[in-house]
């Protein structure tokens, strides 16, 4: 049991520090960012190799964290669900999706999403430390 809570607090904190690392460079490259989503084309290669890799990491993160109790790491099950069915849609229809995130990266959309990647990842992070805070 300690090893299995020991797992699931440091994907969060691997999992959060990811999100606080890539918030903070697309805030710090919003302009950049911003334009290389709005001329992204739904035949990229990388979109099949992105979701691809995604869908993997969905698969293996649900195999290994699928725990629907009000807990700690319900954060972790419901954020391995979005990668694994966003993966799957992002296979399924990469116009669809890319005309989807196109819409929401617009100026406050971009800010939003950013800074929820952000504060999620804040959370994750001081969700892992809990094993070593108590």
């Amino acid at each position: 049991m300690v090893a299995t809570a020991y797992s699931i607090f440091a994907v969060s904190q691997i999992l959060g520090v990811y999100l606080v690392i890539m918030s903070i460079i697309l805030f710090s490259r919003k302009s950049f960012y911003s334009s290389l989503i709005k001329n992204m084309k739904a035949d990229n290669e990388v979109i099949f190799l992105a979701a691809s890799i995604g869908l993997l990491l969905g698969i293996v993160l649900v195999g290994a964290h699928n725990t629907w109790v009000l807990a700690p790491h319900l954060m972790l099950t419901l954020l391995s669900w979005m990668v694994l069915i966003l993966s799957i849609l992002w296979l399924l229809d990469p116009k669809k999706m890319l005309a989807i995130t196109q819409s929401m990266f617009n100026e406050r959309g971009y800010n939003a999403v950013v800074g929820s990647m952000f504060i999620f990842g804040i959370i994750l992070v001081f969700r892992g430390l809990q094993l070593f805070i108590k």
